[in-house]
């Protein structure tokens, strides 16, 4: 299978000869950064859970948990597994979190399921126009 370039559908609206974009939607591709963040957030969540504390308060304790994020998901790449260890996350306290491939495959199937959506409410607003229009 050939994967299809990017695109965007842009939803325009015409009154009066005034040009309106109504809704947009991109096909792009899911970045690495997305998956980056849904760990780290899933971490932090974790953090939470276990210690009560807020890491995402500091700006350093994220970009130090992001690091780690960003090794553990190309470790994951061809893993069954990977660890996500932060010695002192945050006030003291250790992060100590094992992530499953399975759990990243569902964070992809949850990213392309979420574009895919939105793709496909752009395609039924230009019927809906379509129709309105003809």
């Amino acid at each position: 299978l050939t994967p299809l370039p990017p695109a965007t559908l842009a939803l325009l609206r015409v009154d009066r000869g005034l040009i309106s974009i109504d809704s947009t939607a991109s096909s792009d591709q899911v970045s690495g950064s997305q998956f980056v963040s849904a760990l780290a957030g899933f971490a932090v969540k974790q953090f939470k859970r276990k210690t009560g504390a807020d890491p995402s308060e500091s700006t350093k304790a994220m970009t130090r948990l992001t690091t780690i994020c960003e090794g553990a998901l190309r470790i994951l790449s061809n893993a069954p597994q990977a660890d996500v260890e932060v010695e002192s996350l945050y006030e003291g306290c250790d992060l100590r979190l094992r992530v499953s491939r399975a759990r990243f495959e569902e964070w992809h199937r949850q990213l392309m399921q979420r574009k895919l959506t939105r793709l496909l409410e752009m395609h039924h607003l230009i019927y809906l126009v379509l129709l309105e229009v003809y």
